[in-house]
């Protein structure tokens, strides 16, 4: 199996952790948020209350907070 080069944002400094840890409680919010359980569609048939932009905006936080 050929093994890839390492990605130095993603390898060693923690940044995959972090940036995955935010993504994941922003969502959990999103989901549990009873106002938005209120207000916003579900997307399809997944359920899920999140959409692309909320994604992008927890990853744009998420960069500012560590920059």
């Amino acid at each position: 199996m050929k093994k890839s080069k390492a990605n130095t944002k993603t390898s060693g400094n923690g940044y995959s952790q972090s940036l995955s840890r935010t993504i994941f409680e922003r969502l959990i919010a999103i989901q549990t948020d009873v106002t938005i359980k209120r207000e916003r569609p579900r997307l399809s048939n997944t359920g899920f209350l999140f959409n692309q932009r909320d994604i992008e905006q927890a990853i744009e936080q998420h960069d500012k907070e560590i920059s």
